[in-house]
């Protein structure tokens, strides 16, 4: 819902993420599909070959809360180490798997 934003108030500024396609697939995957627009449009919602900031699955079914993986400056990269553990919160900052 829309609403007005008192001036004393404090709003936080959305996180914007930049995803790259290049960056979720192998070079070889992406490479094949670069042109195909509606196979790289679904690609937000299907399986990532490589870890980036951006995972379908692990922030849909993922073991961890949305609002932590939204507010790691790595996303799920700073929730989930390289061999698949959970890393605790508060190791997260100072993770980097």
């Amino acid at each position: 819902m829309l609403r007005r934003v008192a001036d004393d108030e404090t709003v936080e500024n959305p996180m914007i993420r930049r995803v790259q396609f290049h960056g979720m697939l192998s070079p070889e995957t992406y490479r094949r599909h670069r042109w195909n627009f509606m196979r790289l449009h679904y690609q937000f919602v299907m399986a990532n070959e490589q870890r980036v900031v951006y995972d379908y699955f692990l922030t849909v079914c993922g073991p961890v809360p949305l609002e932590r993986m939204a507010r790691a400056p790595r996303g799920p990269l700073d929730a989930i180490a390289a061999d698949g553990s959970l890393i605790a919160p508060a190791d997260a900052a100072g993770a980097r798997r």
